[in-house]
């Protein structure tokens, strides 16, 4: 986890003094709260991040990084599964159902063979088409 200055918390309350629906200085709160170990106020944060603004991506993530830091797995994965359909399969979703599920595989970076064969057709001239 990240260490933060005690200050943190009182300037994002002033931030959200100044922005009450902005769902980005909630997104920092929660972000300052886990970095404190506060991490049924982070998750309470983070479903207000979902509340105002529905539509962005950083709100379940809170969630889910809050579950997993509690070890309530299971809630996170639900959170995640949710979120990677609701985000069309968004990476962010992707890595957090990977990391909540205890895997360790990395689900957003393709294998380096076709990594390399995606390469080498993107750098490939093109091919004239021929009439039969």
């Amino acid at each position: 986890m990240v260490s933060y200055d005690p200050q943190a918390l009182k300037q994002i309350n002033t931030a959200l003094t100044l922005t009450p629906t902005s769902p980005i200085a909630k997104s920092v709160h929660v972000r300052i709260l886990i970095a404190f170990g506060k991490l049924d106020e982070a998750f309470n944060a983070a479903e207000k991040v979902t509340e105002l603004d529905p539509t962005y991506f950083l709100g379940p993530y809170a969630k889910i990084e809050a579950l997993t830091l509690q070890g309530k797995y299971d809630e996170a994965l639900q959170i995640a599964d949710a979120a990677a359909k609701g985000f069309g399969n968004h990476p962010t979703y992707l890595t957090a159902k990977a990391c909540s599920s205890g895997s360790r595989e990395d689900t957003t970076t393709p294998a380096p063979s076709s990594r390399t064969s995606s390469r080498s057709a993107a750098n490939a001239p093109p091919q004239s088409i021929t009439s039969a």
